[in-house]
């Protein structure tokens, strides 16, 4: 009787062992990586701490006309969540937000400086209310409905983030950034029909509270999922 050649057998059969043994492993480690907590992503701009800050926003006449308080909200929302993470937030530490009051204040007796560049405008806020660093929002796309369909409603918002570091009367830009969005219902993009629970109101909130998050974020280190 002919004995098998179990010479190669086995060596291929171990060899399979060993790779199914490999992947096992490098599954089971994505499994423990994904369990382990992740590192907090860092603040994009770290220059708050110890500086009297002011939020700024602008935004066009078209679209504070058709949401006439959207700018008195955005402005008291950003630099309430400012507030709220100063506590904890090392990127914070000692950061006194002024109050929205007095910014939306000077804004309403200058007019004639909607639209001007933040190093324009930053100098002048900061003789007005004691400022530091001007942080400044401009919007750029603020909808609450679905452009190709007034049935949905859908949440969308962009913003350009800059910050003026102010010395006297001088200013400088230290920190810009272009297309910070916000989408609400975050989890719903193509839209949702309106409802009894569903309307433009809850969609406008959500909206804003989205948008002035992912400003505020900007400023403190947070968790992955924040960031």
């Amino acid at each position: 009787m002919t004995r098998p050649n179990r010479s190669v057998a086995w060596p291929a059969a171990g060899l399979i062992a060993l790779l199914a043994l490999a992947l096992w492993g490098c599954a089971a480690l994505g499994v423990i990586a994904a369990k382990l907590p992740q590192p907090p992503v860092k603040a994009r701009y770290g220059g708050l701490a110890g500086q009297q800050v002011a939020v700024v926003v602008w935004v066009d006449r078209a679209t504070g006309f058709e949401y006439n308080t959207l700018r008195s909200e955005l402005t008291r929302e950003i630099a309430r969540k400012l507030k709220a993470a100063s506590p904890s937030a090392e990127d914070l530490k000692g950061t006194y937000v002024i109050e929205p009051t007095r910014v939306l204040k000077w804004q309403r007796d200058h007019p004639e400086y909607e639209g001007r560049s933040v190093n324009e405008i930053a100098p002048l806020i900061a003789a007005s209310t004691g400022a530091t660093r001007v942080v400044y929002v401009e919007l750029s796309k603020f909808t609450t409905r679905d452009v190709h369909s007034d049935a949905l409603l859908k949440g969308r918002a962009e913003v350009i983030v800059k910050v003026a570091e102010v010395t006297g009367k001088q200013a400088r830009e230290g920190y810009s950034e272009v297309g910070v969005e916000a989408l609400f219902p975050e989890k719903a993009p193509e839209g949702v029909p309106i409802s009894q629970s569903i309307n433009i109101e809850y969609v406008y909130g959500g909206l804003v509270n989205e948008l002035t998050k992912q400003v505020a974020v900007r400023f403190f280190a947070v968790s992955p999922d924040e960031g």
